[in-house]
């Protein structure tokens, strides 16, 4: 179990799948996390993928409420390369928190996990989520144009990623 100064991200438990299917299959979550129609589904990511370096979730220190989860893969072992991907209930946006648990899951990655890079993909339409990611030193490094149709229109797909080295020179800037 991991803490920051408002949150827990924890092991999950099977007392979570509720949780998950409530997060999972709110529509504007599903439609930030998969390029598949936005329908009723259990497809949540779990651990038993063996690409999966872990999944949590997180949750509030005080009160225990469930704010979301966040699943880490590896992209490439041999490159060091884990790509990520993180969702939050809507009445948590806007607050902090995932700032907060990007802020600590990618300087876990680099220090504790040893990573070169974490990865990540982001629909156009996720503006706030761009500008989050912009902001811990995520950097655009591709666009797949056009490549989802969500929400009535054709959007892109933007891959970014992070540099442990430029993690390492944002990290002394934040202190």
């Amino acid at each position: 179990m991991f803490e920051t100064d408002r949150l827990r991200i924890r092991a999950r438990r099977s007392t979570d799948s509720e949780n998950l299917h409530i997060l999972w299959n709110d529509p504007q979550v599903q439609k930030t996390l998969t390029i598949g129609h936005t329908v009723p589904s259990d497809g949540m990511p779990d651990n038993k993928d063996p690409g999966t370096l872990f999944s949590a979730i997180i949750e509030t220190k005080e009160g225990n409420e469930f704010i979301g989860f966040t699943i880490w893969f590896m992209e490439s072992p041999k490159n060091r390369d884990a790509g990520f991907g993180i969702a939050l209930l809507p009445k948590y946006w806007s607050k902090g928190y995932a700032k907060e648990a990007l802020r600590f899951l990618v300087d876990y990655s680099f220090h504790q996990l040893a990573l070169h890079r974490v990865t990540l993909t982001v629909f156009e339409n996720n503006k706030g989520a761009i500008e989050l990611y912009k902001k811990i030193g995520f950097v655009q490094e591709r666009v797949q144009r056009k490549a989802i149709w969500l929400d009535g229109r054709w959007q892109d797909v933007i891959g970014m990623g992070i540099l442990d080295e430029t993690w390492a020179a944002e990290r002394k800037h934040l202190q």
